[in-house]
């Protein structure tokens, strides 16, 4: 085996390590032969179902599922068997202490080398929790469904009562506000919608179109799929909600529409949002030439917002944003933290300034030697406040303070040899004079008075 096959299978997790990954992931793992039957144990199997080891066997699994689902589940998986397919349904099984569980049931062919079938594994996975969810945000809803209709509805009664008062009230917002009703074919089917209601708003868009057919003005509606959401809110009674980007006829723009069912038809509320999208849209592009900017400078910048505790104190720093060579330097840290990427910060006395920035605002500019992870430079900061966190520029200055050393020792150098000189030539002068004769000595005295000039007489 070469060390690079050797590398490969060291990667590779172990049987045992796969077993303990699916029991953290599944409530059971089990296995049949390829026809479907079940000649193994699973003791997972068994405490999550109740069944006893000899009703598991062969197909006895099938007798946990829920008697409205037994035929479903049964073709489900005669359907995998026949075309070796995986399976993934959901079903009620038995409960060892009574009732039934929503449970995903999921079996994938396992095939040998020359493709034909060895067996099926299969997993589930306990839905209770999440089947509760739904039904408690079912019950919401049409909760929330009913309280709307019967708005809808006194609302629609007030029309009738008081139209001028509702108009009124109508034509006071700035939203478009529309009421449709059903046209029919003689087979109940909707075909269409008629304008039964328009606020000012509206009117200001469509014009005079009460009485009118909606597919006739606005036939787009059905190539954006207004018209199948009339229809599905009308027959069902459960409101929608959408944006919609409509480019036909008139129109084009963006618009954030509400529909609710009014007897037999609906009622909608919709929102020009246009300027808000091309809003959304500059603000994604001027971020998108911020970070090209940002990107072609030759400095690393790097922002960071700070982690608190419950009481306030800042125990951390997040990455939230990196230049291309901050990338390049640290890979991708976003989200990251600081102390546990860089460590080093703290003994380098680093972290206090970036709580300082942080907490007063004041801006740091200094020269930092980080000798900490993977680095050995000098660098120099500029730390800016931002928001609840700061931003940091870096310059790697290493060569310019190694010159600077370097530029120190040789002047210390050239410093030390100039005084050495002067002290060996300090040492022979007064050798030399120690060992000159009187006569010469007498000599030296009486030429160095004469260059001197001689001295004026007093007074």
């Amino acid at each position: 085996m070469n060390p690079s096959n050797q590398s490969q299978s060291a990667a590779l997790p172990s049987a045992e390590e796969c077993q303990l990954l699916l029991a953290s992931l599944t409530q059971t793992f089990w296995e049949t032969d390829a026809q479907g039957r079940v000649l193994a144990d699973s003791p997972s199997w068994r405490a999550y179902t109740g069944q006893t080891y000899q009703d598991w066997l062969g197909k006895g699994w099938t007798s946990t599922v829920h008697p409205d689902d037994r035929s479903e589940a049964h073709r489900q998986w005669q359907e995998a068997l026949l075309e070796q397919k995986p399976m993934d349904g959901e079903f009620r099984l038995q409960h060892p202490e009574g009732g039934w569980r929503w449970t995903n049931l999921r079996a994938t062919p396992i095939l040998n080398p020359d493709g034909t079938l060895k067996k099926w594994l299969g997993l589930t996975i306990d839905l209770s929790q999440k089947k509760q969810a739904e039904e408690e945000l079912l019950e919401a809803h049409q909760s929330y469904q009913l309280r709307l209709e019967q708005q809808v509805s006194e609302r629609t009664f007030e029309l009738v009562e008081s139209r001028e008062l509702l108009q009124a009230t109508l034509n006071s917002t700035l939203e478009m506000i529309q009421v449709f009703k059903a046209v029919r074919d003689e087979a109940g089917e909707i075909i269409d919608f008629t304008w039964v209601l328009n606020n000012k708003a509206s009117e200001r868009r469509y014009g005079d179109v009460i009485g009118e057919r909606l597919l006739t003005l606005q036939p787009g509606v059905r190539q954006a799929g207004i018209f199948d959401t009339f229809k599905r809110v009308c027959e069902t009674g459960i409101p929608d909600q959408s944006e919609r980007h409509y480019v036909y006829e008139q129109f084009d723009g963006w618009f954030y529409q509400s529909t609710v069912k009014v007897d037999d038809g609906v009622a909608t509320t919709t929102t020009d949002i246009t300027a808000r999208k091309k809003a959304e849209l500059e603000l994604a592009t001027t971020k998108e030439h911020l970070q090209t900017i940002l990107d072609s400078c030759l400095y690393s910048i790097q922002a960071f917002e700070a982690v608190r505790d419950s009481s306030g104190k800042i125990v951390d720093f997040v990455w939230i944003m990196n230049n291309q060579l901050a990338v390049q330097q640290n890979g991708d840290v976003i989200g990251k933290s600081l102390l546990e990427m860089n460590p080093g910060v703290h003994e380098a006395g680093l972290f206090e300034k970036f709580v300082q920035v942080t907490e007063t605002g004041i801006t740091i500019d200094d020269e930092q030697f980080y000798d900490f992870e993977q680095l050995k430079d000098w660098f120099h900061l500029t730390l800016v406040k931002m928001g609840d966190g700061f931003v940091m520029n870096t310059d790697n200055i290493t060569q310019r303070k190694r010159a600077e050393l370097e530029n120190l020792r040789l002047k210390d150098e050239v410093t030390q040899r100039a005084e050495s000189a002067l002290r060996v030539n300090e040492e022979r002068y007064r050798v030399l004079i120690q060992n000159l004769p009187d006569y010469a000595i007498f000599a030296l005295t009486r030429t160095a008075s004469l260059l001197n000039g001689p001295k004026e007489p007093n007074g």
